[in-house]
């Protein structure tokens, strides 16, 4: 289809290129960039959520530890502010009571040291087989700096006596939880505190590796493992790495899990749909920029061919003016010498009936010259001799050849011509023609009446105009007629046609040529009230100034 609109077109593969580089080039445009940026905002979206995987992770992660040592936390307090303990540990020291006491089945191990970081016992459930005693003195070294004994020995409150920390033993990571052993009662705390020195309790809380995994499987965090590396180790794209303090402004070490990359995958995953989806959108573009294309040249193509026809019939009517006037100025001709040879052999019948001949032919030619001048301005070849003309020696000239008519028609003449009217500059001929025509219709369609021929000064568009007023009584004109009043061959009324006659091309050629002189007509009516046609024409100054400018 589209190669066979190539051809209607005339062969002019440019016009279509053009037509596809205006039409075409855009909408592929279009669609590239609505293609891109969406892949671009999928893209983003993707990347976003694997950035909010690794935050939002790493805040799980770290949410697990800390409740892990805020109960590790609580079970130290348990073993810590005991009346027994103080009396069997830091008031005299009783062996046996101890390691009956200090286990546990929630701790890992529970590790009892002084000040001086002297272990006093140690009891574990995993730490004895790997050398109890080492990692209890680890414990005990790194649980806490001496301010901090020395600030959670001293604190009123029982929130205040307790601090948690994960170290590293080993490869293994350790929540510790350190409290001084006191009085339950807080008045004999602070008593029992002066009288003797302080022994501290330590619940231990190994993160095994298999801890670990369960820990991970809770949180739905893949591989969760712990690395002792005292450096951040170098990012993973597979991985996620959370820094974990000791406390001391020092990581006792990291957790790593596996990065899901939740939103690239989800991308990847619905790659092949979009492709897809991006390839078919590109297909639809394609047809319809296609499609569109051809109906773009198709309709240019019977724009052109109906402007190569309209143009040839106008050039062949303008063309056709001498052999269509020649032969009717002979019938003209002939019937006024018929006419007169009647006369003069004092037939009158035959004289009269030659006259009506002469009329007819008259008439006749008068709608020849108008369409001729009609096709004329269709097809370019309007000629204008425009020159400066006074309003009054033209007013006069039209008032000269309508009057009979208007006398005819029982119509009042009148003119009226303002003071200080300017020049016009217009075709001498085309301009009386123009005047002749509003006349002649206001005079034909009033009866009795009154037609007035008004001249005056006007603006518009800041441009100065003469505005030929041709004022009437007569039958005036519907509004709904208005808008079709200036198209060629219109009647407002087949009516009005049977009665009045004309061909309806009178009010057309008077404003193309109006516009061809750099003016225009325009119309005020109404039924019964008679009409008001305006003719604008440049004064001669603002021609002038056109023309220079």
């Amino acid at each position: 289809m589209g190669w066979g609109l190539k051809m209607q077109a005339g062969g002019k593969p440019s016009r279509q290129r053009q037509i596809w580089l205006s039409i075409g080039t855009p909408i592929f445009l279009l669609n590239i960039v609505v293609c891109v940026g969406g892949i671009f905002l999928l893209a983003e979206f993707a990347r976003r959520q694997d950035s909010e995987f690794v935050v939002s992770t790493q805040r799980l992660a770290a949410s697990a530890i800390e409740g892990q040592a805020r109960a590790l936390s609580n079970t130290t307090k348990d073993y810590a502010l005991w009346n027994d303990a103080f009396n069997a540990i830091t008031l005299d020291w009783d062996a046996e009571w101890v390691e009956e006491n200090y286990v546990s089945a929630i701790a890992d191990g529970l590790v009892v040291f002084r000040e001086d970081r002297r272990v006093r016992y140690s009891w574990s459930r995993e730490m004895v087989d790997e050398g109890g005693p080492g990692v209890a003195a680890a414990v005990a070294e790194r649980a806490a700096s001496a301010e901090e004994l020395n600030r959670i020995s001293a604190a009123a409150l029982v929130e205040d006596m307790t601090i948690s920390r994960l170290i590293a033993v080993g490869e293994r990571p350790v929540l510790v939880a350190v409290a001084p052993v006191s009085f339950e009662d807080e008045a004999r705390r602070g008593a029992g505190r002066q009288a003797s020195e302080v022994d501290f309790v330590a619940s231990v809380d190994v993160l095994n590796a298999y801890e670990l995994l369960e820990i991970g499987d809770t949180l739905g965090l893949r591989d969760l493992a712990f690395s002792a590396s005292l450096h951040e180790p170098e990012h993973e794209s597979g991985h996620v790495h959370l820094a974990l303090p000791d406390g001391e402004g020092a990581n006792a070490g990291y957790l790593t899990w596996r990065n899901e990359r939740p939103g690239s995958a989800s991308f990847l995953s619905n790659l092949w749909p979009m492709t897809l989806f991006l390839l078919l959108t590109g297909i639809v573009t394609v047809l319809l920029v296609r499609r569109s294309v051809a109906r773009q040249l198709e309709a240019m193509a019977h724009a052109d061919a109906a402007a190569e026809a309209n143009q040839a019939k106008s050039s062949f009517i303008a063309t056709m003016s001498h052999e269509l006037r020649a032969p009717l100025d002979a019938i003209i001709g002939y019937a006024e010498l018929l006419s007169e040879e009647h006369l003069d052999r004092g037939l009158p019948e035959l004289s009269a009936d030659s006259e009506k001949i002469q009329k007819a032919g008259m008439h006749l030619l008068q709608l020849i010259n108008d369409i001729l001048d009609h096709s004329k301005i269709d097809a370019d070849k309007l000629t204008l001799q425009p020159d400066h003309l006074r309003a009054e020696e033209i007013l006069a000239e039209v008032v000269n050849i309508i009057e009979p008519l208007a006398r005819d028609q029982g119509d009042k003449l009148r003119t009226c011509v303002e003071d200080g009217v300017a020049e016009v500059f217009a075709d001498h001929m085309r301009l009386r023609q123009c005047l002749l025509n509003l006349a002649s219709n206001a005079v034909k369609f009033t009866r009795n009446g009154a037609v007035t021929l008004h001249v005056r000064n006007g603006q518009k568009h800041g441009r100065g105009f003469v505005v030929f007023d041709v004022i009437d009584t007569g039958i005036g004109i519907a509004p709904d007629a208005l808008t079709s009043l200036f198209a060629p061959f219109e009647q407002t009324d087949r009516s009005i046609t049977r009665e009045y006659g004309g061909a309806g091309l009178g009010l057309s050629i008077t404003r193309k040529l109006a516009r061809a002189m750099g003016g225009d007509v325009f119309v005020a009516s109404a039924i019964g009230q008679g009409s008001t046609f305006s003719l604008w024409i440049p004064a001669a100054a603002e021609a002038e100034l056109t023309q220079a400018a």
